[in-house]
């Protein structure tokens, strides 16, 4: 258990360092290769020191590296599983630019995310134990996004094929279990 804990907690140190939509920005077009920070500032149109900034802590997370020769990063070349996970986010990027195009930037952060753990589910599905454990009825999917901000959490619904907030998303089943626990008659 100790070694899940810590698998967790690096997990959620990755995940909050790349909460930050610059960041996101930034690991998206480091997918496509090496560049250097006044690059970078220029094709995101941020300051170069901010850019650099940002660098450092994707750096201090092992998520890019430099080259020994200079101050270039070497964009995900030399963490090819870091570059294929953040692959499967590509789906979501680019849905999100064609849908969301119209929406503010919290609403298409928040889109960003949603479309990705849609995508991520279905991807899951595809893997041939989680396939054959679905159809046995062994397993079932569920995902989340949490809030950073507001420490809400809301479930996606492939019914519904929406959102919802976790207490409403399982509130029936709650209350199953509850019964069944209790032996009461649902």
């Amino acid at each position: 258990m100790p070694s899940r804990i810590r698998v967790a907690r690096e997990f959620a140190d990755i995940f909050k360092l790349m909460s930050h939509p610059d960041r996101i920005r930034l690991v998206e077009e480091l997918r496509s290769g090496e560049s250097d920070v006044n690059t970078l500032a220029e094709l995101l149109g941020l300051p170069a020191p901010r850019v650099s900034q940002h660098l450092s802590l994707l750096r201090a997370h092992r998520l890019v590296a430099e080259h020994r020769g200079g101050r270039h990063p070497d964009g995900l070349e030399a963490l090819p599983h870091v570059r294929e996970w953040l692959g499967y986010a590509k789906a979501a990027v680019d849905i999100t630019r064609e849908l969301g195009a119209d929406l503010d930037d919290d609403a298409r952060m928040k889109m960003l995310l949603e479309q990705n753990v849609i995508l991520q589910l279905q991807h899951l599905k595809t893997h041939p134990a989680v396939a054959t454990a679905l159809a046995r009825g062994a397993l079932r999917l569920h995902g989340w996004v949490y809030d950073i901000r507001s420490g809400g959490v809301d479930a996606w619904n492939e019914e519904t094929g929406r959102f919802e907030s976790v207490a409403d998303r399982y509130v029936a089943e709650v209350a199953r279990h509850a019964a069944g626990s209790h032996g009461c008659a649902a």
